[in-house]
């Protein structure tokens, strides 16, 4: 694990390095934030390095597991398979209101929701402390292992 974690940091800074010398200002995440160091409070490229980790792990990783789930649900229950199918058939791909087309697909977000509720994403992401602390006066040691917090909320 650690080896990996030591390879992503070096494939992120190698990112870093090569979009500094190619000098492309670009606007996507990592160009807007290298463009934010030039501000004194501006971040580190370590703080740098760990938000492209957070972004990738919260924006792939988490999407990837829901789709999954979803997928797994609805081939194991043909009737809402169909009713999203159904819904998908409706799809004009010349429209200018696709993300209105999309909105109105109920059953396709009830099965959202629901793999959501069943499978919440990220909830195995683990926090160990680096380090002895403390936190609202609570004594962490080093090496504590804290789970992230995940709460569902129903919607509607």
């Amino acid at each position: 694990m650690k080896a990996a974690k030591a390879n992503l940091l070096n494939a992120i800074g190698q990112l870093i390095t090569d979009r500094r010398h190619t000098g492309a200002d670009t606007d996507d995440v990592l160009g807007r934030l290298l463009r934010s160091q030039s501000d004194p409070d501006g971040p580190s490229d370590a703080d740098i390095i760990d938000e492209c980790i957070g972004s990738m792990f919260a924006g792939h990783e988490t999407t990837a597991s829901t789709l999954t789930w979803a997928l797994y649900e609805l081939a194991t229950h043909p009737s809402s398979q169909d009713q999203v199918a159904l819904e998908g058939d409706t799809i004009d791909l010349a429209s200018a209101t696709l993300h209105d087309d999309v909105a109105a697909f109920d059953q396709t977000g009830a099965v959202v929701e629901e793999t959501l509720r069943l499978y919440p994403s990220g909830i195995s992401i683990v926090r160990v402390a680096n380090q002895a602390t403390e936190i609202a006066g609570h004594r962490v040691r080093k090496g504590t292992l804290k789970p992230r917090q995940h709460h569902t909320a129903r919607i509607g």
